[in-house]
């Protein structure tokens, strides 16, 4: 499990440095967008709202924050 956690992590912040090439000139609300979208399914390993949000590590906004901005 450990090994696994490694893993994600690693994923997590490679998917940073991608991000952050892609992004462009988007407005602050969607990059928050992709950036949780992002690392929330990688994390969660599924496609569902309410597990992307929980995996998203937590920087100062409320769980049911997440969800509402993962719930385009």
């Amino acid at each position: 499990m450990v090994k696994q956690n490694a893993l994600i992590e690693s994923l997590s912040s490679n998917l940073h440095g991608f991000l952050n090439q892609i992004q462009g000139n988007l407005s602050i609300p969607d990059k928050k967008f992709l950036r949780d979208g992002f690392v929330g399914l990688v994390r969660a390993g599924r496609p569902i709202v309410c597990q992307m949000a929980r995996e998203v590590p937590n920087q100062g906004s409320k769980y049911t924050t997440r969800v509402k901005r993962l719930d385009l």
